[in-house]
């Protein structure tokens, strides 16, 4: 949504920086799934909790750079200068 808004969806770049991070949360998805059936079945728990954790750490710092390169200089304002009009999304 917010390349939309920045006008920059059509970069190649920016589309390719988004579907990674996209990849990456399916990821780490899918291993907390695959921790969770695991303790379903009665087994000990794994490296999955670990894992899910540094995963995580490197899909919010990410995040924060992807977004920061979409809004460009326009990150660093807030309220109604802001590119969304000082609205925030519930994470």
């Amino acid at each position: 949504m917010q390349a939309r808004a920045t006008q920059r969806s059509a970069d190649p770049l920016v589309r390719q920086e988004a579907a990674a991070l996209h990849s990456r949360e399916r990821v780490a998805r899918w291993n907390v799934e695959r921790g969770r059936a695991n303790r379903a079945q009665g087994r000990p728990p794994g490296p999955e909790g670990s894992l899910a954790k540094l995963a995580a750490s490197g899909i919010a710092r990410a995040s924060a750079a992807a977004h920061t390169r979409l809004a460009g200089p326009a990150a660093m304002l807030c309220g109604s200068l802001s590119i969304s009009d000082g609205q925030t999304t519930p994470a």
